[in-house]
């Protein structure tokens, strides 16, 4: 699938961290689980689990791509660790209304809109890119004047990347 500029370049570091570790004359039908585990076990030793996810991610793209070419008859699940976690737990904090209105406060006078629209919508940046006017539909929440805001493609939506219809719709009171 296609692919933005900056995954390619995220793919192409850990390429490099992988090409490192085994060297540019690795044979791939050499490769085996205990060689992954060990270059995971290696790569602990100086960075993240968030960071080797990253490697093995690649790793998966490189075996997937050779075994579609025919190049490497290894089995993927075989040779990759099977529920490797980065641990990774997302936050679940919402900005205070006082740093809400430092940010504001702060930002450059042409700014302020931008920031304060992507505040109220939580939309990403590709969707605050594609927002449009004839969007936001202005509505009533029990006397209230709330607003409807279409947002425009998503990271997530992968048949609507380019934003030309509207993906979802956040209210806005």
């Amino acid at each position: 699938g296609k692919k933005s500029r900056a995954t390619l370049q995220y793919h192409k570091k850990n390429q490099k961290n992988l090409v490192a570790f085994f060297g540019n004359d690795f044979q791939m039908n050499k490769l085996s689980a205990s060689e992954v585990d060990r270059f995971i076990s290696t790569r602990r030793q100086k960075v993240k689990e968030y960071t080797i996810n990253g490697d093995l991610v690649v790793l998966r793209v490189i075996l997937k791509t050779l075994k579609r070419k025919l190049l490497w008859t290894g089995d993927i699940q075989s040779v990759l660790p099977s529920g490797f976690s980065t641990g990774y737990k997302p936050k679940n904090r919402s900005l205070t209304v006082a740093e809400i209105k430092t940010i504001l406060d702060r930002a450059l006078p042409q700014r302020k809109a931008f920031i304060a629209f992507a505040l109220m919508t939580g939309a990403r940046l590709s969707e605050l890119q594609r927002a449009r006017v004839e969007d936001i539909q202005e509505t009533k929440v029990s006397k209230t004047k709330a607003y409807l805001v279409g947002l425009r493609g998503s990271k997530t939506d992968k048949h609507n990347r380019d934003g030309g219809e509207v993906t979802r719709t956040v209210p806005v009171v």
